[in-house]
């Protein structure tokens, strides 16, 4: 009984640590997806392009943790009447701490949000 427990509960331990790197990748992804289509929307209800950089910057702060690091390659898209606003996140995720596993240091996560822009919405 003692020989089964010392081989099963290092293996339980690694499967915790795998369950654990999942969860953070997941999370991760979606906080990243969620905060690109965010940012997105607000920069599709902004008059002018710098409102709508300003627009993305904010809801980037509010939708992200503090824990998450990410960093937005800007606005891109036809700020145009009938245009599309694109935000594009890349983030980190840190599996430093799970280096029993053999995950390497971090993985690259990319997020992509577009909105339309109203056609009937002045821009300038």
């Amino acid at each position: 009984m003692a020989v089964e427990i010392v081989v099963l509960i290092p293996v339980l331990f690694m499967f915790t640590l795998f369950v654990v790197a999942g969860g953070r990748y997941v999370s991760a992804r979606a906080d990243a997806d969620s905060t690109a289509r965010d940012a997105a929307r607000a920069a599709s209800q902004a008059h002018t392009r710098g409102d709508a950089e300003d627009a993305v910057r904010t809801a980037i702060h509010d939708g992200l943790r503090s824990t998450r690091d990410c960093q937005p390659t800007g606005l891109s898209g036809d700020f145009v009447s009938g245009g599309t606003a694109v935000v594009r996140l890349d983030c980190t995720v840190s599996y430093k701490d799970l280096g029993l596993l053999g995950i390497p240091g971090s993985i690259a996560v990319t997020a992509e949000g577009h909105a339309p822009i109203d056609t009937y919405r002045s821009t300038r």
